[in-house]
Parts: C-alpha cells; sequence; structure tokens
C-alpha cells in the first residue's frame, strides 16, 4: 500500500493495524514495545481506532488477540503505562487492576495518619503501646484518653492496624 502525501499532514491508506504499529517501537518479544504517538494526561497512548480515541495497549490487545471482553481491563505485567507488547498484557477486572497495583507497592498511601478516616497519629499508637506496656492500664482506660474505642485499641496492641508503627 503507498501513502498520499498532502503539505504537510501525511494521509494514508494504511489499515488501522498498520498505523498502529507504525506508532510502536517494538523490540524483542521480551522488551517492552512502547507508544511514540500522542499520549493522554496519565501517560497512556491514545489512537483513533474504528473511529474511537482508545488506549494504545487495548488496542494492542485487539489487534493481537480480538476483542476485549465486557467489563475486563488490560493490564501491563511490566507497569509501564505506554507499553504495547502483547507478551506484557492479559486480562483483568477492574478488582484485578487494583489488586495488581496494590501487589506491586503502586497505590496510595493511605494507611496511618494518610488515610481519611484516621482518628490518630503514628504519635499517638506509639503513646497507646507505651501505657499497654507499663502495665498499669487496662485496655478500655486507655481508650478512654483516646478518639477510638476499645476494640480499636486491641487492634493497635496486637499489631493488626498501625503494624508498621
Amino acid at each position: 500500500m503507498t501513502r498520499a502525501w498532502i503539505g504537510r499532514n501525511q494521509t494514508h491508506n494504511l489499515s488501522d493495524q498498520e498505523r498502529f504499529w507504525e506508532k510502536v517501537d517494538r523490540g524483542n518479544d521480551s522488551e517492552c514495545w512502547l507508544w511514540q504517538g500522542a499520549c493522554n494526561t496519565s501517560g497512556y497512548g491514545n489512537f483513533l481506532y474504528n473511529g474511537k480515541v482508545r488506549v494504545s495497549n487495548r488496542v494492542a490487545w485487539m489487534l493481537t488477540f480480538g476483542e476485549i471482553p465486557k467489563d475486563m481491563r488490560v493490564l501491563h505485567t511490566c507497569d509501564i503505562r505506554n507499553c504495547c507488547n502483547p507478551n506484557h498484557l492479559f486480562l483483568g477486572t477492574y478488582s484485578d487492576n487494583t489488586q495488581d497495583m496494590l501487589a506491586k507497592g503502586r497505590g496510595p498511601d493511605v494507611q496511618g495518619e494518610n488515610h481519611p478516616g484516621a482518628k490518630l497519629t503514628a504519635l499517638e499508637v506509639e503513646d497507646i503501646r507505651f501505657f499497654w506496656n507499663t502495665g498499669k492500664y487496662t485496655q478500655e482506660e486507655i481508650a478512654e484518653e483516646f478518639p477510638v474505642g476499645r476494640s480499636q485499641i486491641a487492634n493497635i496492641l496486637c499489631e493488626g492496624e498501625w503494624n508498621y508503627v
């Protein structure tokens, strides 16, 4: 197939597949194949496919494996947003994507004081453990001094919560 050039703008008769792969820097099968075209503000490639702007990793999946089932996401084993290597892509649900993100340590830091619902600071947690370790106070007595209930004190003392402090 030949390309037709009009001024500075390229118009051509390439298929969607040909147009797509010419914007991907392909290496060997184990390397990331990076998208070289336009990207959205989140760093994912944008590509006009079948009349609709789509994310490049989803287009790579569709061109390689076919349609993406409803409610499925195209996830990366490499965690590189603009990677289009089909060997680095797999299907999963929204929940799978969230779990994958958290398992790889890419999630937001929402534990402890950074959690929007936090009632304690790390210093207060240290104080709670200090008071308990003196042997002079019950969990109920400690709870009366802090803005949490006895069950929360028990969770802190068993290191079920705030275990990194």
